[in-house]
């Protein structure tokens, strides 16, 4: 790209240029009376009107906000994710002490058996709270990419009735138009 004498060069793995040499484009915004860091501010980083707002990169708002859903749907997921493996890590605790307990010999037995099964209790209620964890995390999962989903679903309705009624208004238009046509060939040859 090339304003003027200022040359513009692509960045590698992106769209957006980068100025090249900024002298030419100090004596440019100079001629145009602005600051050469606002210049190539608005070349390199076009805004473009959306609805109310200016966006750099013209993303519409409900762009914004799928993004933003996609984004929570991510994080959840990655929740869910460090929440089954710790439930992992905490029946294998579980293995371990049971484990323990049958191979174990003591001299008093009994005692060491009633602590191991205050833990394995312990333990025992840790997997079963990480697992309504797990469980709520998949619900709010499923429930907001179903509402997405819904959202979108009635948008697309929206556009196809809206896409029916413009085509039926232009055959409305159009026949119309062939009428008139006609009429006007009727009179011209009425008048000849």
């Amino acid at each position: 790209m090339c304003n003027g004498n200022v040359k513009f060069k692509q960045k590698q793995h992106e769209v957006q240029a980068e100025p090249g040499r900024t002298k030419v484009a100090d004596k440019v915004a100079y001629l145009m009376g602005l600051y050469a860091a606002e210049l190539l501010k608005v070349l390199c980083y076009p805004r473009v009107q959306v609805g109310n707002e200016y966006v750099t990169k013209g993303q519409t708002p409900q762009r914004k906000e799928l993004q933003k859903l996609e984004n929570r749907v991510r994080d959840l997921e990655n929740e869910l994710e460090a929440e089954q493996k710790r439930g992992c890590k905490a029946m294998k605790g579980v293995h371990k002490y049971e484990k323990k307990i049958k191979k174990s010999i003591h001299p008093s037995p009994v005692f060491q058996g009633e602590e191991e099964k205050k833990n394995v209790t312990r333990l025992q209620d840790l997997v079963n709270k990480l697992q309504l964890n797990v469980k709520g995390y998949k619900w709010q999962c499923e429930e907001v990419t179903e509402e997405q989903t819904s959202i979108n679903m009635a948008k697309f309705r929206k556009v196809q009735h809206e896409l029916e009624a413009a085509e039926e208004r232009a055959d409305i238009a159009e026949s119309q138009l062939n009428e008139l046509r006609a009429r006007s060939r009727d009179i011209v040859g009425k008048v000849e």
